[in-house]
């Protein structure tokens, strides 16, 4: 019996765990964004107005309540600047400045 709720809790976690990588947050504001506390997954659509970098991008993304950097080590052929995106990644902060370490982005 122990055996069995063993393996029960086991796959539980797992799913949990899985389900926690998986899933994508809502969308928010800069705004909203600038609110939330480091590390925080977030969920970002707006206009490029801003792309700059060699090795490490920095694409400034601009909704209807303002600003954001977002960084990535990433290939941005297709990108250009006044391009709609949706980025999602985890909010940082670089010289006291919030900003999004970007781990997907999804041209609109």
């Amino acid at each position: 019996m122990k055996k069995i709720v063993l393996i029960i809790s086991l796959i539980g976690v797992f799913i949990l765990l899985f389900l926690s990588q998986s899933l994508e947050p809502k969308h928010l504001t800069v705004q909203e964004i600038k609110k939330l506390p480091l590390e925080s997954k977030v969920k970002l659509s707006g206009i490029i107005f801003s792309i700059s970098g060699n090795e490490i991008k920095n694409i400034y993304v601009q909704d209807k309540t303002g600003e954001i950097k977002a960084t990535c080590k990433c290939n941005l052929k297709n990108l250009s600047e006044n391009k709609n995106i949706t980025i999602i990644g985890n909010l940082g902060i670089y010289q006291t400045e919030k900003q999004i370490y970007i781990k997907k982005i999804i041209k609109n």
